[in-house]
């Protein structure tokens, strides 16, 4: 007895100390050496339940009501509220026949809730759940709706096979990231998710290094899945163009023949060009009729696109083929006059030099120098004196003066001249030239150019010819009387909804090309010196055929029409219409720079993250380009790289980067890189250990913040402050669901969200808006934190999260679902001049810069002038304002109605006190829009009203009959359900 007292002491003191695992090894020796004493196990069950082994702790707590008789007032009152708590946080495959009657049979008020949540509601149904989280939307909204959109992308193109590392020579495992094809002939499968697809260049980089690793035939389990998604009808059309174009390109048996030199002229000008010759435009316009008959049959047949190389989602294809109609109209082709598609070079980064600390700009001017320095040096090699002295002479000056004129360049000059990676400059220069004064690339020979045009204007550019190289007053009559008369627009380009903001979508090819083969495949461009800007995209796409080619029958392409994170949690909840054979997990998923608009590392933690496969090759990349100077470390300091990283993550997640792996289960893969470049993670199978209780919830609890109160920091490239944080309160749930998934026990993710329902959250470092939030300020006292003004949004999300995550029993009760409420109000826009809604849309360039929240509150609170919460709520436990902030709702600016979801109780509470609703802008905390009285906001529906197909899917009766509630009973113990 004595050493079982021992041994219960010591466990008691690593339970204190929050080391469960050891207590439970403690408790269990005592436990062996007194089986038949049941306090032991008394403590063996509570070490159990802290450390989320809910099931064990069930049956250890069993034992112990087995031991003691039915007059027990010491320990079976507490046996019994535990064993309630821990049943009520058992997951279905948890519940095993001998723990089914425990868990069902317990009379405890928490598990009286738990069965009325599981058994008094069948349309908690898995997918049912799913669905309806997949409908409420996850962004707050913006006044501007027009996302920005780049027809061709300006980062390296690369192999998703291979590191993303901007810089690899900067990474320490670029080799071991290369997955391969086996040549040993082994099964070899391979998923990649490519999220924001834009011109698919990564794609096809990835396609053509399949085929070069394929020497022979392919292994008969070979099998390779991409899934493409963007947001862009526009950019899934064109890209659907382009692949069916390769995949005939894939067909030809000699790539020398005319139909195949046609194909990738008219490749070269789709990808590249704001205009293009006839004969490129006679071909786009074929495959345009092609592909549009494709997908229309899908469309009018509600059905998918499904051929053996490519899956198009239902409902993507009928906005893609509302965009190829639309490309195929005559209103299309007359909507840009060519001169306009011609618009002065936009230069999308401008001169960084301006835009940068410093000691960032010391040391990138140093580079630029060395980078001419470099330049000047090969125009006076022995091996291309000759050629730089004929190039002075046509300029019309002498060697010195010809080589004193790059040095009088300016950086934004001299950038855009070298922007073609070709062995020779003078190349670059001469097509960069005509480009600049035409506007137009130059044709390949045999593209059906009247003779006098081609001899006496593009010949001479293809062959490097210095003698003969047309003056600017022959470039400027060619473009009047020949190409301007006959020359077509790229419909391609063209899409409603960015017509009038070409300038954000125009880019210079020839800085877009400088690598344009990916990383370690640069041997494939031997030939691109030749030929010019043709000679690299033809390259280019006969590559990408050949890896098609050799693919045949073992590739699938899948694409998907909507935003890229919205379509990972819909396939992580299953509500696409997509096969059941296509993967949910992903060895590899690239994300460029789309997390910048959408809430930065704690969308990628929670959203993108959690669908890669385990496996050490697996990784998520993506390049966080904005506000990237104002992190701590600055932008250039390579050995301030992981400090201005671990700024850039605690500022989004309150997580630093060395505590990722503990805090969401991902890991940096390689050496911190510079914030603009590729960073790359992993998802890790075992989280090496999880942080102390009181680390987890300063995290949790600053994920809490950034999703309900906004924060504007200023960005890098501009003054103005700008809302990076525009994810709503969804994706802290989401978060829940992460840090349930890697282990932590459900009990304590409960508790927080019942801390916040009741008003009762604390943590150390206080909501501001400092950019970076300071590392150096989050070890401080705990302070309270006020919660009220967030509620109203919070329990709705609560209450439709609960099915999915665990049971929540707060005193401050959740909403029933039957009480969920939709609403809609038409809200005007405020025509304060002050306040005017243009100003917004002139500062905003891209829609998440600025954001809006629905908020309600009395008439005295709704005139503040700021209503800007974070210095009300801190070290507060009473909130003085009537203002509830609200940020998951829709808003139809063409109507100016919005719509959101209430419970009715609380709604019922507004009209009663004569509250009004408005809009209020993030970025200042100013109101918005006019003021409408709460009582005009019409009940259009309960929670499953916001989404057709939820409403159609969705048990209208809350309750069950007696022979439901019998089948479902015994349908949950045989596991069928998925919570």
């Amino acid at each position: 007895m004595a050493n079982a007292e021992k041994l219960k002491a010591l466990g008691t003191q690593k339970y204190k100390q929050g080391n469960f695992k050891e207590a439970i090894s403690l408790y269990k020796q005592a436990s062996e050496l007194e089986p038949t004493v049941p306090v032991y196990l008394s403590n063996l069950s509570a070490a159990q339940f802290e450390d989320g082994q809910y099931p064990a702790a069930c049956k250890t707590m069993q034992k112990v009501l087995d031991m003691l008789p039915a007059d027990d007032t010491s320990l079976r009152p507490k046996i019994d509220v535990r064993l309630g708590k821990a049943a009520s946080f058992l997951h279905h495959g948890e519940i095993e026949s001998d723990l089914f009657e425990i868990f069902f049979g317990c009379d405890i008020p928490r598990s009286n809730a738990l069965q009325r949540q599981y058994a008094a509601k069948p349309d908690i149904r898995a997918n049912l759940v799913n669905k309806r989280l997949s409908s409420i939307p996850r962004y707050r909204h913006c006044p501007k709706d027009v996302l920005e959109y780049y027809v061709v992308g300006h980062d390296p193109t690369n192999s998703i096979l291979r590191s993303q590392a901007t810089q690899p020579e900067d990474h320490d495992c670029p080799e071991t990231l290369h997955m391969k094809i086996p040549k040993s002939g082994k099964a070899f499968e391979f998923s990649a998710l490519f999220c924001g697809i834009g011109d698919a260049r990564h794609m096809y980089g990835s396609l053509m290094d399949l085929g070069q690793d394929l020497s022979g035939p392919p292994p008969k389990d070979l099998k390779v899945h991409f899934t493409t998604v963007d947001i862009h009808p526009a950019a899934l059309a064109r890209d659907l163009v382009i692949m069916f174009a390769l995949q005939e390109l894939a067909t030809l048996q000699d790539t020398g023949t005319p139909r195949a030199k046609h194909l990738l002229v008219m490749l070269h000008y789709v990808y590249w060009a704001s205009v293009m010759p006839p004969l490129a435009a006679r071909i786009l316009d074929e495959f345009l009729h092609r592909v549009h008959e494709q997908v229309s049959k899908a469309a009018k047949a509600g059905s998918a696109l499904d051929l053996d190389w490519l899956y198009v989602e239902p409902n993507s294809c009928e906005k893609i083929c509302e965009r190829l109609e639309w490309w195929l109209s005559d209103k299309a082709r007359t909507a840009v006059p060519f001169n306009e598609m011609l618009t002065a070079e936009t230069d999308i980064h401008g001169d960084i030099l301006s835009k940068v600390g410093a000691a960032d700009r010391a040391e990138l001017m140093a580079r630029k120098k060395d980078e001419r320095n470099q330049f000047i040096d090969t125009l006076l090699l022995p091996e291309v004196i000759e050629v730089t002295k004929r190039a002075a002479v046509q300029e019309g000056g002498t060697l010195e003066e010809y080589i004193e004129s790059f040095r009088a360049m300016s950086d934004e000059e001299f950038q855009r001249m070298t922007s073609v990676t070709n062995d020779s400059p003078l190349c670059a220069a001469m097509e960069r030239t005509v480009y600049s004064k035409l506007r137009v690339l130059v044709p390949p020979a045999g593209c059906e150019e009247p003779k006098a045009l081609d001899e006496l204007i593009f010949k001479p550019i293809r062959n490097q010819d210095w003698k003969n190289i047309p003056s600017s007053e022959m470039l400027t009559k060619a473009f009047k009387n020949q190409i301007r008369n006959r020359w077509v627009i790229n419909v391609t380009r063209l899409a409603a909804d960015w017509i009038h903001e070409r300038d954000r979508v125009e880019q210079d090819p020839f800085k877009t090309c400088t690598a344009f083969f990916p990383e370690g495949l640069e041997r494939l461009a031997n030939s691109r010196n030749s030929g010019g800007l043709y000679s690299i995209s033809a390259g280019f796409f006969s590559y990408t055929a050949i890896g098609l080619k050799k693919l045949r029958g073992h590739l699938k392409i899948e694409m998907i029409l909507g935003d890229g994170y919205a379509i990972l949690d819909d396939i992580r909840l299953k509500t696409l219409t997509r096969s059941q054979d296509f993967p949910v997990l992903f060895d590899r998923i690239h994300a460029s720079n789309v997390p910048d608009y959408i809430g930065g590392y704690l969308a990628n933690f929670t959203t993108a993250i959690p669908l890669l496969k385990s496996h050490d090759q697996a990784y998520f990349t993506c390049c966080n380009l904005l506000n990237s100077g104002s992190w701590e470390g600055g932008l250039t300091r390579k050995d301030l790289h992981a400090l201005s990283l671990s700024s850039q993550i605690y500022t989004y997640t309150g997580a630093l980067l060395d505590e990722t792996s503990s805090a969401f289960g991902v890991a940096l893969n390689g050496n911190p890189l510079a914030p603009m470049e590729y960073q790359m993670f992993q998802r890790l199978e075992k989280v090496p250990r999880l942080l102390s209780r009181d680390d987890f919830t300063a995290v949790a609890t600053a994920c809490f913040l950034r999703t309900v109160l906004p924060a504007p920091y200023t960005q890098l490239m501009n003054c103005a402050m700008q809302v990076r944080e525009v994810v709503n309160v969804h994706t802290f749930f989401r978060a829940l669901e992460t840090w349930k998934t890697i282990g932590y026990p459900s009990h304590i993710l409960a508790d927080l969200v019942e801390q916040i329902l009741e008003n009762r959250l604390e943590r150390s470092t206080p909501p501001h808006l400092l950019s970076p939030v300071p590392i150096a300020g989050r070890k401080k006292p705990l302070v309270p934190i006020c919660t009220v003004p967030f509620l109203a949004e919070f329990e709705v999300a609560a209450a439709l999260w609960e099915a999915r995550l665990f049971p929540i029993s707060s005193n401050a009760a959740i909403p029933d679902l039957s009480d969920i409420r939709r609403y809609t109000v038409k809200i005007p826009r405020e025509e304060n001049p002050a306040r005017k809604w243009s100003i917004i849309n002139d500062v905003c360039r891209s829609p998440t810069h600025m954001v809006l929240l629905m908020v309600f509150g009395l008439p005295k609170d709704m005139d503040a002038t700021s209503m800007d919460v974070r210095s009300k709520i801190v070290k507060a436990r009473s909130w003085t304002s009537s203002l509830q902030f609200v940020s998951t709702f829709d808003y139809d600016f063409d109507a100016s109605q919005c719509t959101v979801l209430l419970s009715k109780k609380r709604m019922d509470t507004f009209i009663t006190e004569g509250y009004e609703a408005g809009l209020v802008n993030a970025s200042g905390w100013m109101l918005q829009s006019v003021k409408i009285p709460c009582s005009a906001m019409k009940d259009v529906g309960d929670v499953d009203s916001w989404d057709k197909t939820l409403e159609a899917a969705a048990v209208k009766g809350r309750k069950m009959s007696n022979a439901q509630a019998n089948e479902w009973m015994r349908s949950f113990s045989r596991g069928r359900f998925a919570f």
